[in-house]
Parts: C-alpha cells; sequence; structure tokens
C-alpha cells in the first residue's frame, strides 16, 4: 500500500511537470505576439495540439459600440456571432465572477447557437466542456475560452486550463496595449498631420482646403464642409466643401446638400472662447465614426481654429497694408502739383479705379450763391464739370452736407434720405453710394460721392478707406488753393510793384528832365543873348573883336550843351568797346599823367600803396580811365589849399556777390583830405546833375557809377564833411560776362574817417 502511494504521489509530481512544461512552451509560443488575433490563433491550436481537446474555440467580447462576437476555432477559422445568439449580459456576467470556469455540456449551449454553427462542431462537443473568462486589469470580461469533446474532463485539465487562461490573460492586455499605443500613435500622427496641414500657409481659402482634406482623409470620410461664422448676417456661412476627395465649389443656394440619413460627426471651431465655425464630416466608408475618430476630430478642431483665425487676421493685414499702399501712392500723387484742376482732376481719378465705381463727383461749396457747388464728374469717359445746387437736409448730398457726417447707403432706392429732385445728378442706375465730406479745419469744402450701379457693393470698410483718401483730399485741396491764392497775391504785388517803380521812372525822368531843361536854359539864354548881340552889332557899326567875342560866347555855351547831352547818352549806356585782359596799375599811372598839372598846381602830394599781388582784369580800360580820371578830378577840387591823395590797391577779401555767389575782386581807394561831402548830399551824390561845386554839371560820378556797373563792379563811399572822402571801387577778377553783366552797387557812408570827403560832382 505504501508503495503505491508513492507511486501515486511521484505520478502527480510527474503530471505536475509536464503541466508545467506544457506552460513553459505554450509561453514560448505567445512570447512573440503583440496582436490580438494572433494570441487567439496560437492559443487554440497550442490547446487543441498539446492538451488534446477536440474542440477548442476563443471568443472576443466586442466593443462599446459593437454587437458581435468575434469567435475563432482551429476548425473553421474566424467567425462573428451576434450577441443575443449565445447569452445575455446576465450569463456573461456569470461566467467573469467565475474564475474557475463553467462547465457545460451540449444541452446547455443557447438554442439560437445552433444557427450559426456547424452541427457537426456541437456534436463534437460531448456532454461536458469547460468555459474559461479571460479579463483584464479592471475585471472586465474580454474573452472566454472554450474547450470541449475530451472524455472525461480530469480536474488536471481544468488545473492547466486555469493557469494558461491566467497567461492568456496577460498577454490579451499587453496586445491590448500595444494596440492602444498604435492607435495612439496613429491619431498623433493624424492630428500631426492635420496641424501641419492647417498651419503651412497664410491664406485663408488655402488653409480651409489643406484642413478639410486631411481630416477627411484620417476619417476615411466621403467629405465634409467647413462654415465660418458672419458677423453681419449672424449665421454659419460654408466657405470650403470636400466630396470624394475633389473640392466642389460651395454655392449657398445650391438644394444639393449631405442626405439627412447621413450620419455627420460634426466639432465646433473655438479660438479664445468664441466659435469661429465648425466642421461638418459625412459618413465614414468604414460605417460610424469611432471614438477615436470623434477624439482626433476634437484635438484637431482647436489647431485648425487658430489657424484659420491667423489667416484671417493675415488677411485683414494684407488688405490693411494694401490700403496704406494705396494711400501712400494717392498722397504721393496729390503732393505733384499745386494746381487745383490737376489736384481734383488726380483725386477723382484715383478713387474712380480704387472703388471700381461707375461715378465718382466732387463738390465744391462757396461758389457764387451759398448753395451752388461747382461739381466735378469722372465716369469712363473723362471728366466734366458743371454747377449744381445742395440744399442742406435736402437728399443724400444735402443730408451729408447738413451733419458732416460720412454716409454708406446700400440700395439707394430703398434709403428714406434720396430724393429723386435733389440726387438726379448720381445717375438714374444708381444703387450703392458712399458720400463722405471735405472738412479742413472745422470749414466745410465740399463733398466726395461714389457711385455704383449695383446694390449693397460698398460697405463700412470701403467707407473708412474713402474717410481717409478724403482727409488727405480735402488738405491737400486747401493748400492748393491757398498756393493758387498766394500766386495771385504775388501777382498782384507784382503788378502794384511794376506800377511803383513805372512811377519812381516817371518821377525821375521828371526830375532829370527838369534837371536838363534848368542845365539847358542858361546856355541857350547865353546864345540867345549873344546873337541878339551880335545882330545889332551887325546892323550898327560892325566891330570885329565885339563879333569874334559874340560868336566865341554863342560857340562855347553850345558845347556846353552838347557836352550835356553826351554825357547823358553815355550813362544810359557807355559807348560798347571790346573787354581785355587789363592791368590795372599801369592804367592808374596813365590817369595820373593826365592830371598831373592840377596836382602841382594845387600842390597836392599823391600817395600810392601799390598791392604786389594785384590780378589782372577783363575791363574796357578807356572807360575805367573815365571813371578814375572823373574820381580824381573831384579829389583834386575837393582841396583847393592842397593836400595828400592816396591812391591804394589790394585784393578785396570780401568780394562781390554775383548769382548767389560770392566772387573774387579787387579794390581801389581813392582817398582825399579835402572838405569833405555835406551830410544831406550823401544819399544823392549819384543821381544826375547834383554837384556841391560852382560850375559843375552833376553827371561825373553818374556816368562813372553806369560804367562801373557794367564791369560788374561797386563803388562805396565814406565822407563826413571837414574830414575828406575816400571812394572805393571794387572790380570783379573774373570775366562780368561768367556772372552777367550789371548789377552793381552804391554803398554810401558817413563816415569818421579823416581821409574821407570830395565833391563828386565831376565834370
Amino acid at each position: 500500500m505504501g508503495i503505491y502511494l508513492r507511486m501515486v504521489r511521484l505520478s502527480r509530481k510527474v503530471d505536475q511537470l509536464d503541466r508545467l512544461r506544457l506552460i513553459a512552451r505554450f509561453a514560448d509560443v505567445l512570447v512573440s505576439s503583440l496582436e490580438i488575433g494572433e494570441i487567439v490563433e496560437k492559443t487554440t491550436h497550442y490547446i487543441q495540439r498539446e492538451i488534446g481537446f477536440p474542440l477548442v474555440g476563443m471568443a472576443v467580447l466586442p466593443g462599446s459600440s459593437e454587437t458581435s462576437l468575434r469567435v475563432y476555432s482551429p476548425d473553421t477559422g474566424w467567425f462573428s456571432i451576434p450577441l443575443f445568439a449565445v447569452w445575455g449580459p446576465s450569463q456573461f456576467e456569470d461566467l467573469r465572477n467565475t474564475p474557475e470556469g463553467i462547465i457545460v455540456s451540449r444541452k446547455e449551449f443557447p438554442p439560437l447557437l445552433a444557427q450559426y454553427l456547424d452541427v457537426g462542431l456541437l456534436d463534437r462537443w460531448g456532454d461536458e466542456g469547460i468555459l474559461l473568462p479571460i479579463t483584464d486589469q479592471e475585471e472586465k470580461l474580454t474573452a472566454v475560452l472554450a474547450c470541449g469533446g475530451k472524455r472525461p474532463l480530469t480536474e488536471e485539465d481544468c488545473v492547466l486550463l486555469r493557469a494558461m487562461v491566467t497567461y492568456i490573460g496577460h498577454m490579451l492586455r499587453n496586445a491590448a496595449l500595444h494596440r492602444a499605443l498604435q492607435d495612439h500613435a496613429a491619431q498623433m500622427s493624424i492630428i500631426s498631420a492635420a496641424n501641419l496641414a492647417a498651419t503651412s500657409s497664410l491664406d485663408l481659402d488655402t488653409v480651409l482646403q489643406r484642413s478639410l482634406r486631411a481630416i477627411c482623409t484620417a476619417l476615411d470620410a466621403y467629405g465634409g464642409t467647413i462654415s465660418l461664422y458672419d458677423h453681419k448676417s449672424g449665421a454659419m456661412v460654408p466657405r470650403m466643401k470636400i466630396r470624394d476627395g475633389e473640392i466642389v465649389p460651395f454655392l449657398p443656394s445650391s438644394e444639393e446638400e449631405t442626405p439627412v440619413e447621413t450620419p455627420i460627426l460634426t466639432v465646433p471651431l473655438v479660438y479664445q472662447g468664441e466659435t469661429i465655425g465648425v466642421i461638418d464630416v459625412f459618413e465614414s466608408r468604414r460605417g460610424e465614426f469611432s471614438r477615436e475618430e470623434q477624439a482626433i476630430l476634437q484635438a484637431v478642431a482647436p489647431v485648425i481654429a487658430m489657424a484659420l483665425q491667423n489667416a484671417r487676421l493675415h488677411s485683414d493685414l494684407r488688405s490693411r497694408v494694401e490700403e496704406l499702399a494705396v494711400l501712400n501712392e494717392v498722397g504721393m500723387s496729390l503732393t505733384r502739383t499745386l494746381v487745383p484742376t490737376a489736384l481734383i482732376r488726380t483725386a477723382l481719378e484715383q478713387i474712380f479705379h480704387l472703388f471700381y465705381a461707375d461715378r465718382v463727383f466732387l463738390l465744391e461749396r462757396g461758389v457764387g450763391e451759398r448753395d451752388i457747388c461747382r461739381a466735378y464728374l469722372v465716369d469712363q469717359q473723362g471728366i466734366q464739370e458743371f454747377y449744381l445746387r445742395i440744399v442742406p437736409g435736402r437728399g443724400v448730398s444735402g443730408w451729408v452736407v447738413e451733419r458732416r457726417t460720412p454716409l454708406v447707403i446700400a440700395d439707394l432706392l430703398q434709403d428714406p434720405r434720396w430724393s429723386r429732385r435733389r440726387d438726379r445728378h448720381l445717375g438714374d442706375g444708381a444703387r450703392s453710394v458712399m458720400a463722405v465730406p471735405l472738412v479742413v479745419e472745422n470749414r466745410l469744402l465740399g463733398l466726395i460721392e461714389v457711385v455704383k450701379d449695383v446694390p449693397k457693393f460698398y460697405t463700412a470698410g470701403d467707407l473708412r478707406l474713402l474717410q481717409t483718401f478724403a482727409s488727405m483730399g480735402a488738405v491737400a485741396l486747401e493748400n492748393a488753393r491757398l498756393y493758387d491764392e498766394q500766386q495771385r497775391l504775388i501777382q498782384e504785388r507784382e503788378r502794384a510793384l511794376a506800377q511803383v517803380t513805372q512811377a519812381s521812372k516817371m518821377v525821375a525822368l521828371g526830375r532829370l528832365a527838369a534837371s536838363v531843361a534848368h542845365e539847358i536854359n542858361n546856355p541857350l539864354q547865353a546864345v540867345q543873348g549873344a546873337l541878339t548881340l551880335l545882330r545889332e552889332e551887325l546892323a550898327g557899326l560892325r566891330r570885329m573883336e565885339k563879333l569874334d567875342r559874340y560868336l566865341t560866347v554863342a560857340q562855347s555855351e553850345t558845347n556846353r550843351i552838347a557836352g550835356i547831352v553826351r554825357r547823358l547818352r553815355e550813362f544810359y549806356r557807355p559807348a560798347p568797346q571790346e573787354m581785355r585782359t587789363t592791368e590795372l596799375h599801369g592804367l592808374l599811372e596813365q590817369v595820373l599823367e593826365l592830371v598831373e598839372n592840377h596836382l602841382q598846381k594845387r600842390r597836392i602830394l599823391v600817395k600810392k600803396e601799390w598791392s604786389d599781388d594785384l590780378p589782372y582784369i577783363q575791363a574796357n580800360p578807356d572807360h575805367l580811365k573815365q571813371v578814375f580820371l572823373n574820381l580824381f578830378i573831384n579829389a583834386i577840387e575837393a582841396m583847393p589849399e592842397g593836400g595828400t591823395l592816396t591812391i591804394r590797391t589790394a585784393r578785396d577779401r570780401q568780394g562781390i556777390m554775383r548769382g548767389g555767389q560770392k566772387v573774387p575782386a579787387i579794390r581801389v581807394d581813392v582817398c582825399d583830405t579835402g572838405v569833405g561831402i555835406p551830410k544831406e548830399m550823401l544819399p544823392y551824390l549819384f543821381e544826375p546833375f547834383v554837384t556841391t561845386k560852382e560850375g559843375g554839371s552833376g553827371l561825373g560820378l553818374f556816368v562813372s557809377y553806369g560804367i562801373v556797373e557794367v564791369h560788374g563792379g561797386t563803388i562805396e563811399v565814406a565822407s563826413r564833411e571837414g574830414n575828406g572822402t575816400m571812394v572805393t571801387v571794387r572790380l570783379p577778377v573774373n570775366s562780368p560776362e561768367e556772372y552777367g553783366l550789371g548789377g552793381g552797387s552804391v554803398h554810401i557812408a558817413d563816415g569818421g574817417r579823416e581821409d574821407a570827403g570830395v565833391d563828386l560832382s565831376g565834370g
């Protein structure tokens, strides 16, 4: 008996070792499997082959949205069985709560099961078999292992199967985790692809198209639409539609929409708490959309919403940049001219093209009567000008004039402010109208009206752009008007100045005529007296000495008259002679030789201070000799009791201004120690017939000034009565033709120098 018991124990140990070996080999078979189907197939084949159950099968319970069991048997392969054909929820719950398994005979199978299984399979089940539950980590039933057909079903079989079921449960959980990771990776890939598609562009239509295509591809859907919220209508407006992978232009008026019976997955597009759109996805080609697919769409929606908002902002920014570029171009166009008519034409043409208008009007106020406006019209035919009466408060134009408020009208015919009589200038076809007042410093200059023969063509954004344009145009127009007014005032001033100058010339001419008449009258009276005495002498004694004396007086006075006339002619324009290179020191020496006798008789000392580096000049030597001869004679006659005549030459540091440039020059100072010039005479030194000495003609300095002016030079006089006089002549070094002849100047100074003063009358 003892030996028998020992043999039984040894036999049980051997059986136990065999079970462990079977389980170990079973673990080796399943260790590389991470797919649920592969685990099911290997398990059923191993149990049928190694343990010897004739009939083995495994059923995988469906997910929450499925209604069929997926069953595999080595004899039949994979097939599906509806849940209602097997057990109800209570039977599955009982099985889950019986981890050791349930012994089931063929007779205990549900009657409907025979409709889905081969009857031969059920016959092979035998009188008893076992159903073993397989659960996940949360003790949820995920699969059922069925083994039958082996007689008898021993306890060792049940223990072995329970051990294998435990391992199968672990492997199925690993496979589920692996599948979940794969699904998650696939979801992330789908989300990443959708996000990339949504953020790959800033163009709104491109973002809509790429986002919708990526979603439909990821969900394997027939198509879908994206609708965006429209603030004007307060509704979602479809913007992009895809059907069967093709972009379909969405027609809001079309009746071809998604059938009502087609399941649609809808997800809102929310950005910063605001719903900006909606994604609608048509039926999936695989059937209904799973929770995972819904989660994918919900995960993608925020990114698409952000991308759409960015695209909208980019579109708005681009539109704004384009508007600013247009305004910059317009501003540059308006600043190219200050002529009002040209400015108006430019402004209206710019508005006409910018707003695709049919007609553009500019109405100017303040022409004639208060309500009369000068109107400018630009259309396809060009620009026209006419006059128009605008009554404040009457019609669209009057409404804007009265309130000074910009206005946009969607449909003119439906607007109560429209007046057929007052607004007839807008045209019979006018429908959309924008009107903006032109205001500068609270003054209404007029208004601009933009007309389109299409209703609802212009928006509030167009009106804002027109307001900006109008502000620029009003300032430019006001500047042009101010410039035009300034030009008119300048012309009036020039006309007044010309009249004053003419009057001054006439006064000077009168004075000159009076002076000439006075100067010529004295010698004429002497001539008349001499001729009278000559006639009396011829009628009487005819004494030759008296006849000769009378003729000499007449000839002398006649020569005097001729000299006066010659000097007048030379002052108007010195006789033209060719300019040539002149050495000034030699010229001055020649003039001093001409007055040498006068200097000796008056006991005048000549002091010459010549510059060593005095350059040559371009001059008319004969005319300059006349100038310096007049100056030397004036200086000599100003020193009747003798004195010193100083002649000084030098490069002039001050120079002469010609054409806005400073020209290098030389200077010649003629200084005397004579009686000087009375202060009241200084302003009139260079007028004709002004003299301080008895018997002088008063034309010497008059003629000298004209000669120096022709040479492009200047004359300056500094004198004080009783202290002498200094006359400074400046002459340009360069050719006077380079800087234009004429334009000389005179400077008179009542100086305090000791060498100032001379009688400058000349002659």
